[in-house]
């Protein structure tokens, strides 16, 4: 009876090892987890093609690489290290009324982008409070503008470069929106502001 007790105690810790192998192989504990949006985007790590999720990636450093037709390209540095699951969420910026009027026609990837984005943003924002105030205040929204705040064209490769994005409704509204921004001490001459013309989605 007690050599039963002990055959059964090996097969239950066997089966037991079985399981921790299997999910620590499921999950790696050295390599990148990785959300993109828009979820069809082009990846790429030095070079090599590259799927969003969890993959295994030895230690050391990378060149990520995010596309879409629609948005704007955005390069970035990777660091993995040894032990750790480098977590990275990546939300490309519109280029233009094409990239807005994709975010449109997909409502769900937009709902998914903005669950996923929303903590990142207001980590960044934080930080960015200091250097541009404005936006402590966005997104502004008014009857025939909107002004928010996103990647830099002019330095699209440095996340501490921000751009001031408008969108407006009518004819007057970018004129209204610009009187806003400088109202609340904007420098439109030495703040990159990116207008997006609403009146031509259709």
């Amino acid at each position: 009876m007690k050599a039963n007790r002990i055959v059964l105690l090996l097969v239950l810790l066997t089966l037991v090892g079985i399981v921790v192998f299997w999910l620590l192989s499921r999950s790696p504990s050295t390599g990148i987890d990785l959300f993109v949006s828009p979820t069809d985007s082009s990846i790429t790590l030095d070079g090599k093609s590259f799927a969003a999720g969890k993959k295994s990636v030895a230690p050391g450093k990378y060149a990520l690489v995010v596309k879409h037709d629609s948005f704007l390209t955005t390069t970035q540095e990777v660091v993995v290290k040894q032990g750790q699951l480098t977590k990275l969420a990546v939300a490309l910026d519109p280029d233009g009324i094409k990239g807005e009027q994709w975010l449109l026609d997909h409502p769900n990837e937009a709902s998914l982008r903005e669950k996923v984005m929303s903590p990142i943003v207001s980590e960044q924002a934080n930080k960015l409070t200091k250097s541009m105030p404005i936006v402590t205040e966005l997104p502004h929204i008014d009857n025939f503008y909107r002004v928010d705040y996103g990647a830099s064209k002019k330095y699209p490769n440095d996340k501490n470069k921000i751009a001031l994005y408008v969108r407006y409704y009518t004819p007057d509204g970018r004129a209204q929106a610009d009187e806003w921004l400088v109202f609340k001490g904007v420098s439109l001459d030495r703040t990159e502001v990116i207008y997006l013309d609403m009146q031509n989605l259709d």
